[in-house]
Order: structure tokens, then sequence, then C-alpha cells
């Protein structure tokens, strides 16, 4: 008689991550303020100094300059046209900011994206915190500061970043929702899927596909884990309304007032459009898999080695929360590499869950062997990285000049090149006597403070302004004085530093009918504008140049008996 069959084993339940040491909450209160408060330095230093960077930044100024009572507030225009690329949010608060503070200059137009930048901080610290605890919180926050691509946008006026803090928003409410503290159940409280889908409707006011990319990692979560309560407990077509109605409280209106002109441009090109368009003319479908290594510097050096200690040491044992992860970063990657349109900016989304990932090796590294190791021969490589860099900008600095915008002043090159010299140099001493983490804090360190001597000293060089200004300085008098200016084929570069807004001229015919008014008219333009007008004898008065190859002219419709120096050079 056979014995009876064994039964096979049960297969282990998945269980919850260790509980760690707890982190005593004054400590983590005082790592918080010392984060917060070295993030809002970096951000704020040089606001009120660097001019507008670059035509982007002075596009988005231009166009919160604009934002007025009645229709102007629903419909955006930029120049007097109407701007129908982006959305309203982020131009609502920069016109807010310009009426608290009576003028829009760069501080003006940037104490919004300051305040936003430091709220995507906030949530994705909380994102974090609600994932894996306060000290891979503080480090993954830590790393977040330090990483290129988030230090880039928070130093200008763009939109990426405040979309950016309105979707980690969403995540935080997504994970209070799905990974409750240890030691309590699903709180199941409508609320927090409510924040969700409202941080979600504010992230597409900003600029849109981070709630996207949101919304994706939810349901590509509960695919995957092939569970749908995680989709409920989000009241999924309730919230779906709900984020929708948000948007429609603006886009009727705005569509009502604008007309076709406004909302078919905006639905054909940057929505039809866009999807239409997913991988046809793209660039490598490996893009973003070497930017987001490259733009994250230094956490991004991490990525791999992160990557490969999360899937093998905690998908199966933390409740899901490292497939979430995975989610996110996969869905993120996937979806802006769909995308026809490719920026390193774009995939700023995914940073948390990249900064997360990097986080846990580190701290797996200060507590254990095997990972200790990988993060030492990482932290070797960020050394020699900081350290090589050195005589790279000395010999790049030496043999191509070119290479830099303009050629940096001394002191910054000074002060730069001491900062990475010392920190590489005292963050290779630490890792000799086996302090990783003080090696690891000297890095960030360093890094930190190139950032801050790059926004004190070189940003403002570059990006000055001076050229706007003076040309502002001067065309503020004309105008109070009653006299006509009129714009030519020229940016909003000084516009933006004038107190009145003066006529844009687009056709030779216009402008020829504008000159040959006979009150005193003055036209700003350039040689290239004057081009199709075909030499019109109007004598230039003033000539502004900089280092912009083709300099700004200033002409008369009628020569002064006493004209103003014929040609005066304004340079650096």
């Amino acid at each position: 008689m056979n014995p009876d069959p064994q039964p096979s084993p049960a297969k282990p339940p998945v269980r919850e991550r260790p509980p760690e040491p707890r982190l005593r909450l004054a400590a983590e209160a005082a790592w918080f303020v010392f984060l917060f408060a070295a993030a809002s330095l970096l951000f704020g230093v040089g606001a009120g100094r660097v001019g507008f960077m670059g035509k982007d930044e002075r596009a988005y100024a231009q166009v919160g300059r604009e934002v007025g009572p009645g229709s102007s507030l629903m419909v955006m225009h930029h120049l007097g046209n109407l701007y129908p690329e982006k959305p309203p949010l982020i131009f609502w608060l920069e016109a807010t900011s310009y009426r608290l503070m009576g003028r829009s200059d760069p501080l003006a137009a940037r104490l919004p994206l300051i305040g936003l930048g430091l709220l995507a901080l906030l949530f994705a610290y909380l994102t974090l915190r609600q994932l894996d605890g306060p000290r891979v919180a503080l480090i993954g926050a830590a790393a977040l500061l330090v990483s290129f691509g988030f230090f880039r946008e928070a130093k200008q006026v763009r939109l990426d970043l405040p979309m950016c803090a309105f979707t980690w928003g969403a995540f935080w409410a997504s994970a209070r929702i799905m990974f409750p503290a240890r030691g309590r159940d699903y709180p199941g409280g409508i609320a927090w899927a409510w924040l969700a889908w409202t941080m979600a409707g504010l992230a597409i006011l900003a600029k849109g596909p981070g709630a996207l990319v949101w919304l994706g990692t939810i349901l590509l979560y509960a695919l995957a884990s092939r569970r749908y309560a995680p989709v409920k407990w989000h009241w999924f077509w309730p919230g779906l309304a709900w984020m929708l109605a948000m948007v429609a409280a603006w886009f009727a209106p705005a569509a009502t007032m604008g007309g076709i002109e406004y909302y078919g441009p905006m639905l054909k090109v940057h929505l039809v459009g866009r999807l239409a368009d997913v991988m046809r003319d793209a660039p490598s479908i490996f893009f973003y898999f070497y930017r987001l290594p490259i733009d994250s510097l230094p956490m991004g050096l991490l990525i791999p080695a992160a990557v490969w200690w999360a899937w093998r040491k905690r998908r199966l044992s933390d409740g899901g929360r490292t497939l979430f992860i995975f989610c996110w970063l996969v869905f993120g990657l996937i979806f802006f590499t769909l995308a026809r349109e490719k920026h390193g900016r774009y995939i700023l989304p995914v940073y948390p869950a990249v900064a997360l990932l990097a986080a846990r090796l580190i701290l797996a590294g200060l507590r254990a062997r095997r990972p200790r190791r990988v993060v030492f021969a990482h932290v070797w490589l960020m050394i020699l990285l900081v350290l090589v860099a050195v005589p790279v900008m000395i010999a790049t600095l030496r043999f191509k000049p070119d290479l830099f915008p303009a050629e940096p002043p001394a002191r910054f090159v000074i002060l730069f090149l001491a900062t990475l010299t010392l920190g590489g140099g005292a963050a290779g001493w630490l890792i000799r006597r086996h302090r990783l983490g003080s090696a690891l804090g000297a890095l960030a360190a360093t890094v930190y403070l190139g950032y801050v001597v790059i926004s004190f000293y070189y940003l403002p060089d570059i990006f000055n302004d001076r050229v706007p200004r003076q040309i502002a300085q001067e065309l503020n008098r004309k105008l109070a004085a009653g006299e006509a200016v009129g714009f030519l084929k020229l940016d909003n570069a000084a516009s933006l530093y004038m107190t009145a807004q003066p006529q844009w001229l687009k056709t030779a015919d216009a402008t020829r009918a504008f000159m040959a008014n006979e009150d005193q008219r003055w036209l700003l333009t350039t040689n290239s504008g004057l081009e199709p007008i075909r030499n019109p004898g109007w004598p230039v008065v003033r000539q502004w140049t900089d280092r912009d190859p083709e300099p700004v002219l200033l002409l008369s419709n009628r020569v002064s008996k006493q004209p103003e120096v014929l040609y005066e050079s304004s340079t650096k």
C-alpha cells in the first residue's frame, strides 16, 4: 500500500518590509529644516540678478505680463497674439506676482517658480517617507536637490517643475492610500483620493503630461499586481470626472472667448498632433535611457546598481512598494519615449522614483557589507568625476574658450575650481578612512556649493540682460513723453522691462505706415529686419551691441536739428 502523498509546502506569504530603527522625530525635523533651508538658498540665489534665460523663459514671462481682467484672464496672449501652446496656471501665478511686486522683472517672474520648486521637493519627500520611512526620504530628497536636472529647472521660468510639484502631490496622496503606515489598515478615506485627483488636475493646468504619468503608474501597478483594489481605492470614475471638470472650468470659457483660432491649434497641434506623431521621426528609442542617468547626476551614477539591488532584495518583501516604484519608473520611461519631441527635462516626473532607489542602496551600503562595496565603488567614481572636471575645465578655458557662452569671470573660475578640488579631496580622504556616510555628505556638499557658485557668479554674468534693460530705459522715457515706439521683427527681451507696451509691427507696409506719420516716431529693429523695406532712409540714432552678432538699431522718422549720437555701442 502506497503511503499518503505529502502535501506540497505552502507558498510563503508576502511580508511587509522589516521594521527599521526609528529616526527620532526631533532629528528628522532638524534635518528637514536644514534641507529645505538649503533648497531655499539654492533656488533663490541670483534670482534677481540673472536676466531672463533663453527664449522659453522670456516667452513665458511675457505671457504672464499680458494676463489681465476679462477674456485675457482665460485666453493667453503673447505680444498681443493668441498663445494656445500652454495651459494658464503658471501664467496666472506670474501675473499675481507681477501685481503684488509692482514690476515684471526676473525676480517677480521667478518667485512663483521658486515656491513651486520647494513644493515639489516637499511632495517628493513626503512620498518617499510614506513609502520607505524618514531616512530614505531625507537621503532621497538630498539626492534630488543636488541632481543637475532638478537644479536646472528650478532656476528658470519653465513649466516642467511646477507640473512635477502637483504630479508628486498626486503620488503622495496615492502612497497614503495604498501603503498606509505600519500597523494601520487601509484608511478607506475618500479625502486622499480626491486630493490625488485634484493634484492631477492642477498638473494638467500647469502643463499636462505629469498627470498622465501618475495615472498610468496607478493602472500599471494594478495590472502588475493583479489587483483591482488600487484603482477602486482611488474612486476612479468619479475622480476622473472631477479632474476633467477642473480642466473644463478653464477650457470651456477660454474656447468660447478665444474661438477656434485659440482652441483649434491647442487641440489639433498640441494634443491630437502630439499623440499622432508618436514615434514618427523621433530620436533614438534609447534617448531617455542615457539622458536620465546623465541629467540626474550625481544621483544618476547609482541607477543601474540601485535598480538591481531593489529588484533582487526588496521586490517580494515590502508589500508592493518596490513594484509601485518600478511601475512609476517604467511607465514614465515608456510614456516619454513614445513622444515624438524629446528633451531631457521631460523625464523629470520620474526623478523621485530614481531618488528612492538610490537612497535605498545608499542606506543599505551604510549597514551591510555587500552593498557597502557597491556604494564604495560608486563614491570613488563620483570623486574621480569631480576631480577630473577641474583639468577639463582649465583645458577648455585655455584651448576651447568658444564653448562657453561668455568668458567666465576670474572669481567664478577660482571659486568653482577650488570648490571641486577641496570637496573632491575631502571626500577622497574620508573614503580612504572608510567613512562612507561622511564621504557621501562631502560629495553632496561639493555639488551643492558648485551650484551656488554658478548661480551667484556665472549665470548673472552670462544672462545679464544689459542691452534689453538699456533699450527699455530709453524707450520708457519716450513712451512717457507720448511718443510712439514700434518694434519690427524683434523678440520680447526689451519689452519685459518696459512700463508700457510698444506697437508690434509685423510687415513692411505696416512699418512704412507707422513711420510716415508726421509726429515723432521711433522704430526698434535690426539690419535683417530692415531688409524687406530696402533702405527706407530713416536715420539710425542709436545702436546697441552686446554678444549678439547683429546690433539692435533705433531709427527716427525725422532728423532733428541736433541729432543724438549717430552710433553708440554699448558693450560689456
